[in-house]
């Protein structure tokens, strides 16, 4: 995964979930270190606990 996409990931999963979105891509990407792209987002949007919130960070990186 390019540094580029973690950081688009971070940026938007802060958005639905605040602060904590540094820790939880940290915790997921050193629990999964072999997640392509799209396994990495479907990971992190299961941690969203508001659906419409998750849904709305798929979007946002379904451009992988």
């Amino acid at each position: 995964l390019n540094p580029a996409f973690v950081s688009r990931c971070r940026e938007a999963l802060a958005q639905c979930v605040g602060p904590m979105a540094s820790m939880i891509l940290e915790d997921t990407m050193a629990d999964y270190p072999n997640l392509s792209a799209p396994a990495l987002v479907d990971r992190l949007a299961a941690e969203i606990p508001d659906g419409q919130k998750a849904q709305e960070f798929r979007q946002q990186l379904s451009g992988v």
